[in-house]
Parts: C-alpha cells; structure tokens; sequence
C-alpha cells in the first residue's frame, strides 16, 4: 500500500494519472536522477505526467525543488512498503524568457 508523502493528489488520484514517461532511477543518488528527469522532460509537451522511482530518501527534496526552479508541477509523491519513491510530476510551459538584442 502506498502512503502520502507530499502534494496535493492522494495515492489514489496519482495512480489515475497514466504517466506519459517513467523514469526508473532506483539505486540511484543525487543529483542522477533529478538530472535524468531534466533531460526527459525537454522533449515533452505541456501538460505531459512524467513518474519518476526512486528509493533516495532525497528525492522528495530534490523533487520539490526542481519543480520551483523549472516552473513544473508536483502532483504528489507516494512511497510504498519497500520505501520507493513514486514523484508524479506534469510539465507546464516555462516562462518565456526575451532574447538579447546586441543592437543599441
């Protein structure tokens, strides 16, 4: 059975969001996963769920704040039994920023 760690979605609701990526960086430490969900999400559209597992305790703090310096959308993390981590994240279009004019 899996328990509420964080976010606004229960267990239940989480699990209703079919994930469009799973990101399965079990074994891994910080900063490898974080990093690896960086790299996926860059060819996602808006609004995609990417799930990632993970068994770092760390990951919830590395998921939280990731998704404040990307401007992502925590769904919610679960852990269950074995205290695997299961990060629902949804992707949302980062903020535009202008380019840089050389011309005075």
């Amino acid at each position: 059975m899996k328990q509420k760690v964080l976010g606004p979605l229960e267990p239940a609701e989480l699990e209703a969001h079919r994930p469009d990526v799973v990101i399965d960086a079990r074994g891994l430490l910080c900063p490898v996963p974080i990093a690896r969900l960086n790299e996926r999400v860059k060819d996602l559209p808006p609004q995609a769920v990417v799930l990632l597992v993970n068994d770092d305790p760390a990951v919830v703090l590395d998921v939280v704040a990731w998704c404040r310096s990307t401007h992502n959308d925590l769904l919610g993390i679960v852990k269950d039994e074995q205290d695997v981590y299961y990060c629902y994240v949804r992707t949302t279009q980062a903020p535009r920023r202008r380019p840089m004019s050389l011309e005075r």
